[in-house]
């Protein structure tokens, strides 16, 4: 897997949003991103079960959570 390069993901993702970054916050953005990275790489670390297991209001919602039909 590549490095993470924040100022190359900033170019690609305001370039692909049409998102002007000025360039007094561009130093700001970067080390951001940087944080970001981290934190991304410490949930991806994570193990996540195959199947999770279902609790009770999620297999069978009532109707007073939903609203009437």
């Amino acid at each position: 897997m590549n490095a993470f390069d924040p100022e190359a993901y900033l170019d690609a993702a305001a370039a692909a949003l049409e998102l002007p970054i000025p360039p007094e916050s561009r130093a700001a953005v970067v080390a951001n991103l940087v944080r970001l990275h981290a934190l991304a790489q410490e949930v991806l670390a994570c193990e996540i079960p195959e199947v999770a297991p279902l609790g009770p209001d999620l297999l069978a919602p009532s109707r007073e959570k939903n609203g009437p039909e």
